[in-house]
């Protein structure tokens, strides 16, 4: 048997929501998958709430920043939270090698079904780096154009931008082409080559980059430009909620916002701040009937912010 670990991480003010995505986890209805082992990067927590996680996961870690010298990389600025994404290159140091794979979960998501999660190991287990490529047909296209009159003058992509800033125009115009990989969920072995790839390119770009779209910039270049295999999984299997899902009411659950409306797996609560910070607050979310209800996203099975840790 695979033996898996999902790994999560952040600091106090994630820790609710870290809480909510073991809870979702354990309440799935596929018990092998619900009992996979948590492991947990501490990247600010407050001693209540680490010593909180210590029982609810097999490990708990509070690594240094994967600099030479251990120190804050710079332009970040104190904001110790960045170091849970800079550190996820270098997972395997962190945790033991009893695990088969390591499958990163963001600390701003919840599961709904263990689907998604499997598709993921399966991925993996291909020798492969599973992930989500950021386009469905269900979203709109993530590029950003600038326009002067009728004409298109500059087009931009998340690739584009970072990798300008961080490396040279060259690797910029490499990457435009390609979808972005999601670094915020993910799956890969313990042995494949691919971290040591992605712990240099992450490095690199920490130099003269942005340190928070450091680690999901060096992933982009591992795979695209470095050429280590992936394995593209659905949007339903990792679904990005700035594009606000459906909501069936027979079946009481987030599901895709066009046909089949298939049930969705990861829920990440990607540009809802508001709400990751008070999970009270709800939006308007469209039934697959077509009828306005108001819903919050996070998961409705457990209340993070009543433990008050």
């Amino acid at each position: 048997m695979t033996n898996v670990a999902i790994v999560t991480g952040g600091d106090k003010n994630y820790f609710p929501m870290i809480a909510e995505l073991i809870k979702s986890v354990r309440a799935l209805d596929d018990k092998e998958v619900a009992n996979w082992d948590f492991c947990v990067i501490d990247a600010g927590l407050t001693e209540e709430q680490h010593n909180y996680l210590k029982d609810e996961c097999a490990e708990i870690v509070r690594p240094e920043w994967p600099t030479k010298d251990g120190s804050e990389p710079a332009r970040v600025n104190g904001r110790n939270y960045i170091k849970a994404d800079v550190c996820r290159p270098f997972i395997p140091t962190y945790f033991s090698n009893q695990y088969d794979v390591f499958f990163w979960i963001d600390s701003d998501c919840w599961v709904q079904n263990a689907e998604g999660l499997r598709l993921f190991v399966q991925g993996a287990l291909q020798d492969k780096l599973a992930v989500l490529a950021v386009a469905d047909r269900c979203w709109p296209r993530g590029d950003r154009v600038q326009w002067l009159g009728p004409l298109p003058i500059k087009a931009k992509t998340f690739y584009y931008s970072n990798a300008l800033k961080a490396f040279d125009r060259k690797m910029a115009r490499q990457l435009f082409p390609h979808h972005t990989l999601s670094a915020g969920v993910f799956a890969l072995k313990r042995t494949a080559p691919h971290w040591k790839v992605w712990q240099e390119w992450t490095l690199k770009g920490l130099v003269k980059g942005n340190p928070f779209t450091s680690g999901q910039l060096g992933l982009g270049i591992t795979h695209y430009i470095e050429k280590l295999p992936a394995a593209f999984v659905p949007a339903w299997a990792h679904w990005l909620c700035q594009h606000t899902p459906a909501w069936d009411e027979q079946r009481q659950q987030f599901v895709e916002t066009h046909l089949p409306h298939r049930a969705l797996s990861i829920l990440h609560l990607t540009g809802w701040d508001a709400m990751r910070k008070d999970r009270s607050l709800t939006i308007d979310v469209t039934t697959t009937e077509g009828k306005i209800i108001q819903k919050s996203l996070r998961y409705d099975g457990f209340d993070g912010e009543g433990l008050e840790l």
